[in-house]
């Protein structure tokens, strides 16, 4: 008896719980047509103490000629880590910027992390 009353309540509490509707929100850091930055993928966004998002991810820069580029293009010198900051209360994103470019090495899969 003790059992079938603790899952009523179990049922009871897990049906009369109320979920909200999921938010979703999406839109560009950058508009592709105005800004080339070539190849983009790799991307990581963290939220800052301080309430800022800050946002990274791997690009190729302006095409360079030979020897910089090649077939593999995720693996070229010109690939470097690109990023931008949504400030907090603000609308859109800061112009992106090269968070790091190390020269002769293919800068890939950035990743980030807050430690409180």
């Amino acid at each position: 008896m003790r059992a079938f009353i603790v899952l009523f309540f179990s049922l009871f509490l897990t049906l009369s719980a109320q979920c909200e509707k999921p938010f979703f929100e999406s839109e560009f850091v950058f508009d592709p047509e105005k800004i080339d930055h070539g190849h983009v993928h790799a991307s990581c966004i963290v939220e800052c103490p301080n309430g800022d998002l800050r946002t990274c991810w791997y690009e190729n820069g302006t095409l360079m000629p030979e020897p910089y580029y090649s077939d593999r293009k995720d693996k070229s010198d010109d690939v470097r880590i690109g990023g931008s900051r949504l400030a907090k209360g603000a609308d859109s994103w800061e112009a992106p910027f090269v968070m790091a470019d190390t020269f002769a090495c293919s800068d890939n899969n950035p990743c980030m992390s807050v430690d409180k």
